[in-house]
């Protein structure tokens, strides 16, 4: 037997759990005795009092809620619920990697059908690019060069020497005349000879460029020379100089030219002595139609006293 203990209200049916007046647990009545039933009557529920029904309202629980658990019962591991997401996920995720297998496969496929295609299928219309075979058709003619530096080393690339030995340049108008030039770049070589015995330091500098280079140096003055000059000049007071082998080289512009010759001198003066032989170098460019000095060295020296 059992009995709400709220509102004492005893039932036999062993199976109920909870009051049926106001959802109470009930609580087993094992002391007292089981009431009288005749045999072939069905359970009666005995109440001592009649009990007005308890306006309840029964919460919003599930079965399980009203599963009265003992209490020594050892707790229940809870259980994981079910979800499709995860395998939802892992089912998108090998459908995309099967979709790229399989476009990759045909991309691969495409590819080397069109390679295929056009190996064996080569346009029919396809002409080999024309070549040009003549050198110069696209060389452009440029006006005859000046005396300047760069055009005078372009012209020497592009000169070409002539039977007669005149260099014709390929974009000079008229042949520059090399027995000529020779003739003109020896002269200037006599005269800076002449003008170093006479000691006469104005003349023999207006052989020489504004700018030159002097032996070790490049691009030096024309007043710097002047002074190494004017010392030696102040020095001795006689100087000798002859030249031979002289060697000329005009170059395809007839605008430059180099002088190579062996100069034997002997400088005296008072209480000094200066002989030698050396193999000297002159560089001349022509500056307003007249020859001047650009570059002065020696190549080899012989001897010296």
């Amino acid at each position: 037997m059992k009995y709400c203990p709220n509102c004492q209200t005893r039932y036999t049916d062993n199976t109920l759990r909870f009051c049926l007046q106001d959802g109470t647990p009930l609580v087993d009545d094992r002391a007292e005795s089981a009431p009288t039933v005749a045999f072939g009557e069905t359970d009666t529920i005995v109440s001592p009092k009649q009990v007005e029904p308890v306006p309840f309202e029964q919460p919003q629980t599930s079965a399980n809620d009203w599963v009265q658990i003992p209490a020594n019962a050892p707790p229940r591991a809870a259980q994981p619920k079910k979800s499709r997401t995860f395998f939802l996920v892992l089912l998108t995720v090998f459908a995309a990697f099967l979709l790229l297998a399989v476009g990759g496969v045909g991309a691969l496929l495409y590819m080397r059908s069109d390679r295929s295609k056009v190996a064996v299928n080569p346009a029919p219309n396809a002409q080999p690019p024309a070549v040009n075979s003549s050198p110069k058709a696209n060389v452009k003619q440029s006006p005859t060069p000046t005396a300047t530096p760069d055009n005078a080393t372009n012209s020497n690339a592009a000169g070409e020497m002539g039977n007669s030995g005149a260099i014709a340049p390929v974009d000079a108008a008229v042949p520059v005349d090399a027995e000529e030039v020779k003739d003109q770049v020896s002269s200037v070589v006599d005269a800076w000879i002449d003008l170093t015995e006479s000691q006469d330091i104005n003349a023999y500098m207006n052989l020489y460029a504004p700018t030159v280079d002097y032996y070790n140096r490049r691009g030096v003055s024309s007043g710097v020379i002047r002074g190494d000059k004017q010392r030696a000049f102040n020095e001795y007071n006689s100087i000798s100089m002859t030249v031979s082998n002289v060697n000329v080289t005009p170059d395809a512009s007839g605008e430059r030219a180099t002088a190579v010759f062996d100069k034997e001198w002997v400088f005296e003066g008072q209480n000094k002595y200066s002989a030698g032989k050396v193999q000297s170098q002159l560089q001349l460019r022509k500056i307003n139609d007249q020859w001047r000095i650009t570059g002065e060295r020696d190549l080899k020296v012989y001897y010296t006293e």
